[in-house]
């Protein structure tokens, strides 16, 4: 799964090198660089980071009513990060992951 997720990334690269923006699935205001969000603030918000919305919900004891990622995508992010330089949302890397197969389910069986 990860390898058909890096074979996107490749194209995204790719598209990117090119100017060409429009890939099918994928709107061109994420085509950020780590440094690019940084500068934008946007690095503590979602759709990049949940972690001040995790916060939050602690706070309000409220944990249940929102959706936190899997670990598995902020290590997917990593690697996609490291091949293509872009620092994807991660509400985006775990909609390509959804389509590649994967599931967030808890416990035995979960690939």
């Amino acid at each position: 799964m990860l390898q058909l997720l890096l074979s996107q990334a490749h194209t995204i690269q790719l598209h990117s090198q090119a100017r060409l923006y429009k890939v099918t699935h994928m709107p061109p205001n994420i085509l950020l660089k780590r440094d690019e969000v940084e500068r934008r603030g946007l690095m503590n918000v979602p759709p990049y980071s949940y972690a001040s919305t995790i916060i939050k919900a602690l706070h309000r004891d409220n944990l249940d009513s929102i959706h936190v990622p899997h670990s598995d995508v902020y290590f997917v992010r990593a690697a996609l990060e490291k091949r293509t330089g872009y620092y994807l949302p991660l509400d985006y890397v775990e909609e390509l992951m959804r389509e590649q197969g994967w599931r967030d389910r808890k416990g035995i069986g979960r690939y």
